[in-house]
């Protein structure tokens, strides 16, 4: 009698399992790749409204009732883990091609940071020029970081200002509204000396979706950067 009542309430543990389950990926996806997927929410709420139907035309075939459930709540939880393996698949063969041609071009500095400005890679002149440690600069803002470490004395052959630094935060903001490349004339003082760079902000887009920034300087292959065309700011 235990074992059938034990099987009896297996889909209903299932279906619990299973939602359970996306909705944890469902907030994986939102806080780490801030993406929200309306067919998992679709599934649960069709899931919930079928449960209320069957609930109320069917009194006495719990089991059949429970099963249904158990397979609605199964595929929404395919749909789910699919469309998480499928972005993450894609943004990481993306990052990848990126990171290829960032790290073979003769770039001085350059980092990649997502869609909340987090960095998240880098080359090893960039933590040399920020005074950070590796392990510091992964997570950090990518304009944050470009104003606050790098000694910066003019943007665009203009004297630093908090007028100027406004201005240069604002196209930096407006940069992922835009798949064109921006690019702007920097001056930093490196070992010592004032340098002069070329830099271009590049933004990363998935079909229509920004995902993140390039963001890269060079002083001694300026026209790589030229060639790259974009927007001066």
């Amino acid at each position: 009698m235990n074992m059938i009542l034990n099987i009896q309430a297996l889909p209903a543990s299932l279906t619990f399992s299973f939602l359970l389950i996306v909705l944890v990926l469902t907030l994986l996806k939102i806080f780490n790749y801030n993406r929200f997927c309306i067919y998992e929410y679709l599934g649960i709420a069709i899931t919930a409204i079928i449960y209320f139907c069957l609930k109320w035309l069917i009194h006495d075939l719990v089991l059949v009732r429970d099963i249904v459930l158990c397979v609605l709540s199964c595929a929404t939880l395919g749909l789910s883990i699919y469309d998480l393996f499928s972005y993450v698949g894609k943004l990481n063969a993306f990052q990848r091609r990126t990171n290829s041609l960032l790290k073979n071009a003769p770039f001085d500095y350059y980092f990649i940071s997502n869609a909340k400005d987090k960095i998240f890679d880098f080359n090893d002149s960039f933590v040399d020029i920020t005074g950070l440690e590796k392990e510091e600069l992964y997570g950090t803002l990518g304009l944050q970081t470009l104003l606050a470490k790098l000694q910066i004395t003019s943007i665009n052959n203009q004297p630093i200002s908090e007028t100027l630094f406004m201005r240069f935060h604002v196209d930096y903001e407006n940069s992922c509204n835009v798949k064109t490349p921006s690019h702007f004339q920097m001056t930093l003082i490196e070992n010592g000396q004032e340098q002069e760079f070329l830099g271009i902000i590049d933004p990363l887009f998935q079909k229509d979706k920004f995902i993140g920034r390039c963001v890269y300087f060079s002083k001694s292959n300026k026209q790589v950067l030229v060639d790259m065309g974009g927007r001066p700011y």
